[in-house]
């Protein structure tokens, strides 16, 4: 850790984390090229919309060109049995135009994070 990051880590006050209070960590995934299925395939479930929003969008030439809608798809395993966290992508509200599969798509969104955790108020 540089020197900077070290004293703005000393200097900013700690605030505790409540265990029955959930971490929502944001993230973001892609851009994605999709199968014919028109899943995407995320490191952690996303939390629920009414908490936080997911957003997918269609990404081309470097830059977002348009929002995608998609809808978790629960129990979908790997071939070792593990849960994977998917999401199938659709054109419109709706879902029911499945997305162009010929392009790219990137993922933002929070997952709720399940390990203790200090919070740091800088």
């Amino acid at each position: 850790m540089s020197s900077v990051g070290m004293s703005i880590l000393l200097s900013a006050n700690v605030l505790s984390k409540e265990k029955d209070k959930p971490l929502y960590i944001h993230k973001k995934e892609g851009p994605f090229k999709v199968g014919a299925d028109r899943y995407i395939y995320l490191k952690h479930w996303p939390v629920a919309s009414d908490i936080k929003k997911t957003f997918i969008f269609d990404f081309d030439r470097k830059a977002v060109q348009k929002k995608i809608y998609g809808k978790l798809v629960p129990g979908m395993t790997d071939p070792l049995g593990q849960e994977l966290h998917c999401i199938q992508i659709f054109e419109d509200k709706n879902c029911e135009t499945l997305a162009d599969n010929s392009r790219e798509y990137l993922v933002d969104y929070y997952y709720e994070y399940e390990k203790e955790a200090l919070i740091y108020s800088v």
